[in-house]
């Protein structure tokens, strides 16, 4: 058997070994620095403020470890060479393989004045990991209360929202002018910064640098600014961006620098190694090259290497670049470019979006506000990348608190794939000839009468495949290919169903629509709060 290494245990190693050790030719192994099993990284925050357990953060088992794919814990990779096919790791042990995957992620990037107390203080963390998140947990449950947050980007201001929620003191400071800095336009920002010191005991300050941090014995006291002031406070939490964790790889550190460049296959250009999630740059939907920090790009990425791993021809789609916050109600969310040749804003209900443009196309959005019940469809020309677009942004109403019916309306739909389901796990409805027939009086024979309201309340419940507890697919279809005959009972039937499909204030629906005005055509679509195409 081809023995192949995975490094890292987060959602882009864990799937992929997964998913090579349950094809039975491959003895994994997989190394992970941490002791605990893979987890959800982005549910550190509600641990730090004890609103969730350990146990609450693991991956469900579909995208855990394979069973015969053993993880070594406790031990990084301090070394490895392609050329001699071996890693060696931080306890000595040499661990040989033939192809190896680099799934190390990122870790948090340290401020010179941080250097030092990191690591030699006892109450300073970053937020990447889960000792760090239960060892700020254990000082707030010995009584400290005041907690300085230095950065105030995504994590920043989630773990704010989450200790406020606990009753903590919390001052948020960040060296940019405003919070969400690099998520986020300044304007838009500024509309979530009231929501934000709105309940609970929290301080913004922004434009604020660090000059050194006030160490007593074993902690630290206080943060001194560059102005004079100072910030005493009986824990620090660094959320200060990250950096790919590379330090492991032979060659100069600028060539890693940003992530390990990949083609579209996740190979690196180390012979039988392969790349994938938050260590990565990538090419972006746009045409650029960032690092992707998704898991649903780090799934995808996993899923294209281990398939090529395995033999195969599999490019991994181009990544996405999406990001969510919650402040209270409220939600910032930013999905794609912000900064294109111009802008538009709109009013989304009561809330606010800012549509980026790069000429006359689409190239990202922002949007705060509370999205209720929202309706939005994603049209546009085939390969422009609206299944990708649609997963994305059911992952960013999830986030927020939403439940999300998917529904993939598309003649070659990729939705189900793109959301982790088997090939055959998604027939589509309107391929479903004898339920057709039954509504409709009609499975599309030639000059055939058909019911034009069929009723569909059932159809929802009975054929929605579930993600997750807030994720749920409805595979629609319509026609695949030419010579299919009369499709008009088949588009009654769809018709019927968008139009009696109900939403609540906590439930969203996105549309996966088939390239071209096909669906408007047929007006298929009514009602949308917003359309992207």
């Amino acid at each position: 058997m081809e023995r192949v290494l995975i490094i890292g245990n987060g959602y882009a190693g864990s799937r992929a070994a997964r998913l090579l050790s349950g094809t039975g030719r491959f003895e994994v192994t997989t190394v992970c620095d941490e002791s605990y099993p893979a987890y959800c990284r982005h549910l550190l925050p509600e641990l730090a403020a004890g609103e969730r357990t350990v146990e609450e953060l693991h991956l469900p088992a579909e995208d855990g470890d394979g069973t015969n794919a053993p993880v070594r814990n406790g031990a990084a990779v301090a070394r490895l060479s392609a050329k001699d096919g071996k890693a060696w790791t931080t306890d000595g042990a040499e661990i040989p393989f033939d192809k190896a995957l680099i799934a190390t992620g990122a870790r948090v990037f340290v401020p010179g004045a941080f250097a030092g107390p990191v690591g030699a203080c006892d109450n300073v963390f970053a937020m990447r990991r889960m000792g760090e998140a239960l060892a700020l947990k254990r000082i707030l449950d010995r009584g400290g209360r005041t907690v300085a947050i230095v950065g105030a980007g995504r994590i920043g201001v989630l773990l704010a929202e989450a200790l406020k929620r606990r009753g903590c003191a919390i001052h948020l400071v960040d060296i940019a002018p405003e919070i969400l800095a690099t998520m986020v336009d300044g304007d838009v920002a500024a509309r979530l910064r009231p929501h934000l010191a709105a309940e609970g005991v929290l301080t913004v300050l922004t434009g604020k640098t660090v000059e050194r941090v006030a160490v007593e014995g074993s902690s630290a006291r206080a943060l001194r600014f560059s102005d004079g002031s100072e910030l005493a406070c009986d824990a620090v939490v660094l959320a200060t961006g990250v950096v790919p964790n590379t330090g492991f790889l032979e060659g100069e550190p600028a060539e890693y620098q940003g992530g390990i460049p990949v083609n579209e296959r996740m190979e690196t250009r180390l012979p039988g190694v392969y790349a994938a999630g938050d260590v990565i740059r990538y090419t972006t939907v746009s045409g650029r090259t960032e690092s992707g920090q998704l898991v649903a790009n780090a799934r995808l990425q996993a899923e294209a290497a281990a398939a090529n791993i395995a033999g195969g021809k599999v490019a991994a789609p181009p990544l996405f670049v999406a990001n969510v916050v919650k402040i209270g109600r409220v939600v910032g969310a930013r999905a794609g470019d912000i900064d294109g040749t111009g802008a538009e804003d709109f009013r989304v209900g009561a809330g606010f979006l800012r549509v980026t443009l790069e000429g006359t196309s689409v190239a990202g959005f922002q949007f705060v506000g509370r999205p209720e019940g929202l309706k939005i469809a994603v049209g546009g020309k085939g390969g422009a990348g609206k299944t990708t677009v649609c997963a994305l942004l059911a992952g960013i109403l999830a986030r927020a608190g939403h439940t999300v019916l998917l529904v993939d309306l598309d003649s070659d739909p990729n939705l189900a794939s793109a959301l982790g389901f088997p090939p055959d796990a998604a027939l589509p409805i309107v391929h479903r000839r004898e339920l057709i027939a039954e509504r409709t009086g009609s499975a599309g024979e030639p000059g055939g009468m058909f019911v034009m309201n069929p009723g569909v309340s059932d159809i929802a419940e009975r054929f929605a495949l579930k993600r997750t507890e807030k994720v749920f697919l409805l595979p629609v279809g319509t026609i695949e290919t030419g010579g299919e005959g009369c499709f008009c009972p088949q588009a009654a039937f769809a018709k019927a169903l968008l139009r009696k499909l109900s939403l609540s204030r906590d439930e969203s629906l996105v549309l996966d629509l088939e390239a071209g005005l096909e669906s408007f055509g047929r007006a298929l679509v009514e009602g949308l709060d917003l359309l992207l195409i």
